[in-house]
């Protein structure tokens, strides 16, 4: 795992999703990371906590709307898809990455949210394990 950059971005970003009023004075900061892997088999992904320290950033997950169908002319469904973010795009590489041999990348990017009204900067970025309770630091980017 390598985090590659954070890139601030705006809070004009967050209109590309549904009901964006509710992410009024929220920053958005897009994290960019490199996924390696170093032995075969399925492999866990990545946890990450962003922030300053004291104080972590949300984590932002974009999902297709929850399931709206539209029947097209051919009798087929589609569903919506996913808001995007140019700043914060993904190759869906995450799924073949499984199947990949030892030594296979791929890069991806996330979304973490300042509080409303807080626009300063996250400094580090960790890579965590387990859950909130028993967490364990692994890496540390500042």
């Amino acid at each position: 795992m390598t985090v590659l950059r954070v890139e601030a971005g705006s809070s004009g970003d967050l209109a590309a999703l549904e009901d964006s009023s509710r992410y009024a004075g929220r920053t958005p900061y897009y994290l960019h990371y490199r996924v390696t892997k170093n032995k075969d088999g399925a492999v866990k992904g990545p946890s990450f906590d962003v922030g300053d320290g004291k104080k972590r950033l949300t984590l932002l997950n974009v999902l297709p709307a929850f399931p709206t169908p539209t029947v097209g002319p051919d009798g087929e469904f589609t569903y919506a898809d996913a808001p995007k973010f140019d700043k914060c795009t993904d190759d869906d590489s995450s799924e073949k990455f499984e199947k990949a041999a030892k030594g296979a990348s791929y890069e991806a990017c996330s979304i973490y949210l300042t509080d409303e009204g807080d626009s300063a900067a996250p400094s580090e970025v960790k890579w965590v394990e387990g859950d909130r309770r028993e967490e364990k630091d692994i890496a540390v980017w500042k």
